[in-house]
């Protein structure tokens, strides 16, 4: 295993489990939530894009296709690096409010750190020429 391929497979490990948690709720999902899982469930493929050119290891065959057209693809793209970035944001913000080394401050410094670990990845693939 390369020394990159450990790190996303943590960004999507941490997703996948963001998704597990908002799907375990016994009520039906809102829309936002529904909204949020769909992004998620992308920014996954898109991550296991970066894996690909980063290693050249296939990413698993029951990820949903590609986008259907490369100019899809970058409009997608850059619209999961937006709302990673306001995730990111959100977790600084709740990060304030609690007191240092507490349990939640960890939590959403650790979950502001690996957001950033995937803004950085999608702005890698962004720039990797996969969707030109």
């Amino acid at each position: 295993m390369t020394t990159y391929a450990q790190p996303i497979k943590n960004q999507i490990r941490f997703l996948e489990e963001l998704i597990t948690s908002l799907k375990e709720k016994q009520q039906p999902l809102s829309s936002e939530e529904q909204l949020r899982v769909m992004i998620f469930q992308s920014v996954i493929c898109n991550l296991w894009n970066v894996h690909f050119l980063k290693t050249g290891e296939k990413p698993p065959s029951n990820l949903p296709a590609a986008s259907e057209t490369k100019q899809a693809g970058l409009q997608m793209l850059a619209k999961q690096i937006e709302y990673m970035e306001e995730r990111m944001a959100l977790s600084v913000t709740n990060m304030s409010d609690y007191p240092e080394n507490s349990t939640e401050y960890n939590f959403y410094a650790q979950s502001t750190l690996i957001q950033n670990d995937i803004v950085e990845s999608l702005r890698f693939l962004q720039h990797s020429g996969f969707y030109q």
